[in-house]
């Protein structure tokens, strides 16, 4: 039996974090490949932290970059955990690119992804918002 989210099949889990998980899934009615992060069941009567898991979904919007994925949906499983669809990009982490380079990475490179990354900070920034939990993952 496959495991579903609302109107979304998982196909399979990308990651675990501290807070959650995510899972590549297809939304059933228009056979989109989503990413779909799921709030750990321990974290879900935590008021705190399920504050910060809706600003999550809220201000990736708000922010409007094209150096992050979008989130379409937020709502709750079955169960009762706190979900966020969001775009699923294909590719590599940028934790994995970074050690497939065996610690040769070009300057032009560096300089590159360093001037993306800036430029997706300044317009969270912008916006009044801060990233406290960057990482290259």
């Amino acid at each position: 039996m496959e495991q579903t989210i609302a109107n979304y099949t998982l196909l399979r889990l990308l990651g675990r974090g501290g807070m959650g998980s995510v899972y590549e899934a297809r939304q059933t009615a228009l056979e989109r490949r989503v990413a779909i992060k799921v709030l750990h069941k321990e974290f879900c009567e935590d008021t705190e932290v399920l504050k910060r898991f809706i600003n999550e979904a809220r201000v990736v919007n708000i922010i409007g970059h094209p150096g992050l994925v979008g989130v379409s949906e937020f709502g709750q499983t079955s169960e009762g955990a706190p979900f966020i669809v969001m775009e699923y990009v294909e590719g590599v982490t940028l934790r994995e690119w970074i050690q497939r380079q065996a610690g040769r990475i070009p300057i032009e490179k560096v300089v590159r992804l360093s001037r993306q990354l800036a430029s997706t900070l300044a317009a969270a920034h912008a916006k009044q918002i801060v990233h406290r939990d960057l990482k290259p993952v």
